[in-house]
């Protein structure tokens, strides 16, 4: 469900996600400045007490090249 939708239904929720998001994304540069892959999808768990978050993101460059050299050879 994207944002503009839950907006629409309930205003007070896409704020509280917003600010979230934003605090995400400014721990993430903080944390980790040199990383600059992207988040392809991730998945919010409510606890009682806490939240987890659960981030997929890309593969580095170096990662990429790994998986290009292992995978990206001719077929026989």
């Amino acid at each position: 469900m994207s944002l503009d939708k839950i907006g629409a239904s309930a205003p007070g929720l896409r704020r509280e996600l917003m600010k979230d998001f934003r605090m995400l994304m400014k721990r993430k540069h903080k944390m980790f400045p040199d990383n600059k892959r992207i988040v392809v999808n991730f998945k919010i768990k409510e606890r009682r007490d806490y939240r987890n978050i659960f981030v997929l993101s890309s593969p580095s460059s170096d990662q990429m090249k790994e998986i290009l050299a292992k995978y990206n050879k001719p077929v026989k």
